[in-house]
């Protein structure tokens, strides 16, 4: 009995330092993983600029288009006496929604292109001289 009681606090020792260990070793590894995730967040950003604007563009229309028929659907379901009102909405949805967005990457699509363009020029021109 000597020996049980002897070797409990030791036991009760170790386990709280096994608890610090693992604790640590824990926040170790979630510190790793929120490094990793961090990475991924940055590499799935590069992969996105990376596509090209007028492919962002028709991804985008694309998807404004499923949403303006699942509207007109959800309309044809709940005609109401408030046409006129549900049209405006989806009009001004579908302004919002599909044109907006395509126009402000086909601008930004023009502009990359012509910033492109004058630095080459710029290079070229130093070539020369």
């Amino acid at each position: 009995m000597e020996n049980k009681s002897s070797t409990a606090p030791c036991v009760n020792k170790d386990t709280t330092t096994t608890e610090k260990k693992l604790s640590e070793a824990m926040e170790i590894l979630m510190e790793g993983y929120g490094v990793r995730l961090h990475r991924m967040e940055e590499k799935m950003d590069l992969l996105i600029s990376l596509i090209r604007p007028r492919k962002r563009a028709c991804l985008c229309l694309w998807m404004n288009h499923s949403l303006m028929r699942n509207l007109s659907r959800l309309y044809l379901i709940k005609r109401s006496s408030s046409t006129l009102l549900i049209m405006l909405v989806m009009v001004l949805v579908f302004l919002s929604v599909v044109v907006f967005p395509v126009v402000v990457v086909a601008v930004k699509a023009f502009v990359a292109s012509v910033e492109v363009l004058a630095a080459a020029e710029e290079e070229r021109y130093l070539i020369f001289f």
